[in-house]
């Protein structure tokens, strides 16, 4: 779904010469990922999404943290899967 709309590959390939651009808003990830802000922060309360970094109201996640989640989604269903057809 993400590499159809090429969301993933613009997303992965801006180049991170200044250290803030390797943070993304809120409403950047929902839309990414393709949920909402409010989603994001139930996740986070049940401590079920990316970690991500509080400054005053502002919330921000690091891009790569948000990689290595998306990753360990896939490494759980995988695992499920196993589990669910006994391979």
């Amino acid at each position: 779904m993400l590499v159809s709309n090429g969301k993933l590959n613009s997303w992965t390939a801006m180049k991170h010469q200044d250290p803030i651009l390797s943070y993304i808003t809120s409403a950047e990830l929902a839309d990414f990922l393709g949920v909402s802000e409010r989603t994001l922060s139930r996740w986070a309360k049940r401590q079920i999404g990316p970690a991500r970094t509080r400054i005053g109201r502002s919330v921000l996640y690091r891009r790569t943290t948000v990689l290595v989640w998306l990753e360990s989604q896939e490494e759980r269903r995988s695992i499920l899967q196993d589990e669910v057809t006994g391979s």
